[in-house]
């Protein structure tokens, strides 16, 4: 399983700002929509103080690591603090902590108001971030986040779902839609999906594997060229001799 793991990591702090309880109804809704979305485990961590990530972040094994939040202009990020209130967070502890997860997570979003830095700072170590330059709507970054998961879930690389998520909030008349940046530590990550191996289907196979459903292609009525195409596939899975065989009993 591909595992998101949803961090609240700041209080709302009045009208404008980010609706965290929308941002993730929309989030778990897109994964539920998208064609692999079974293959996906998300869990939530509200509340969540400074104290608290590296238990959250153990012991759930993030595939995909979500921040909602707020950030300073000097590129921290906003965290809970046991008061209530919120203060910057260790930007170098937060990138090392992350890194030093094992596996490392795929992709971090920080999807919090001037966060590029941040995530432009972690991408050195991790494969995938992204990051805001600037300031966002709460509208916006609830758009981009739900794009961004509906695209992953439905097998799409990460480079790719990220430049769709972006044009989605784009159409959406969302001006900020370019302050929304991918950082990439390391190219072949971003041509990669999130979603299992195990949960793609197989190849289907036309090659028959049961001695009756191979006789009755062997038989099909058509050019010597096709009939003898039909026989080599038969060798070549050792039906041949039941082929013909059973050819005899019915000629």
């Amino acid at each position: 399983m591909s595992r998101l793991l949803l961090l609240e990591c700041a209080a709302r702090l009045g009208p404008g700002t980010v609706d965290f309880g929308e941002e993730k109804r929309l989030i778990r809704d897109a994964v539920g929509r998208g064609r692999y979305g079974a293959a996906f485990t998300v869990e939530d961590a509200p509340s969540l103080q400074w104290g608290d990530l590296l238990f959250e972040l153990d012991a759930f094994r993030p595939t995909l690591v979500h921040f909602s939040g707020h950030g300073y202009d000097d590129g921290t990020l906003r965290i809970r603090t046991p008061d209530g209130g919120s203060a910057p967070a260790d930007s170098d502890g937060l990138c090392g902590l992350l890194a030093a997860l094992d596996p490392p997570p795929m992709l971090v979003v920080f999807n919090a108001c001037w966060s590029a830095k941040l995530a432009e700072q972690a991408a050195k170590a991790l494969p995938c971030t992204i990051g805001i330059n600037g300031t966002v709507s709460d509208r916006a970054v609830i758009a981009f986040a739900r794009y961004l998961y509906g695209m992953l879930t439905g097998g799409r690389t990460i480079e790719y779902a990220a430049l769709m998520a972006v044009q989605a909030a784009r159409t959406h008349g969302l001006d900020e839609w370019n302050r929304i940046g991918l950082f990439i530590g390391d190219d072949s990550h971003a041509l990669r999906n999130v979603v299992p191996a195990s949960h793609f289907s197989s190849p289907s196979t036309t090659t028959p594997h049961k001695p009756g459903t191979a006789s009755a292609l062997a038989r099909l009525r058509g050019s010597p060229d096709n009939i003898t195409r039909a026989k080599g596939v038969l060798e070549a899975l050792g039906l041949l001799q039941s082929w013909e065989d059973t050819d005899k009993d019915h000629g």
